[in-house]
């Protein structure tokens, strides 16, 4: 009888564990920049051979949450790479008012459709002005946000 409790006890312990350490959703060939509540956003691909993402129709606030995500994920982008992305200046817009066509995405005309377009300034990478530059097209996924397209 002394047994049943414990087993029982033993039993919970194990299984708490796994609930408090679940981690965030995947999305393959990507990794994971920030992750807050109600907000995820994923790197460009981490190379070549990884498809263009199953990107879903743009919310109404998809301006404003995108230049959120991009602000918050070029700290992490950048540090892998040894720049500081800290306090990056983004300015974003519909794909359609870019001065790139869908061709420079690779994805296609849907994919560009259903992204925005992010210009970002590093101020505080000061030895290259290409490096203290990017463009990107941002799309929603079901996991959250993806950088999906680095524009050069």
């Amino acid at each position: 009888m002394r047994r049943l409790p414990a087993i029982v006890a033993v039993l919970a312990a194990a299984t708490v564990p796994a609930a408090s350490t679940a981690s965030a959703p995947q999305l393959p060939g990507h990794l994971l920049l920030v992750s807050k509540p109600g907000l995820r956003v994923y790197s460009p691909a981490v190379h070549g051979s990884v498809p263009c993402p199953a990107l879903l129709p743009l919310a109404a606030h998809a301006l404003t949450t995108v230049k959120r995500a991009v602000e918050l994920a070029m700290p992490p982008f950048e540090h892998r790479v040894h720049l500081d992305g800290r306090d990056a200046i983004v300015r974003v817009a519909p794909t359609a008012q870019s001065p790139f066509s869908y061709v420079a995405g690779g994805c296609g005309r849907t994919a560009w459709k259903r992204s925005i377009y992010a210009d970002v300034s590093l101020p505080h990478v000061k030895d290259s002005a290409s490096l203290a530059q990017h463009r990107f097209a941002v799309g929603r996924v079901r996991q959250g946000w993806v950088i999906w397209g680095y524009i050069h």
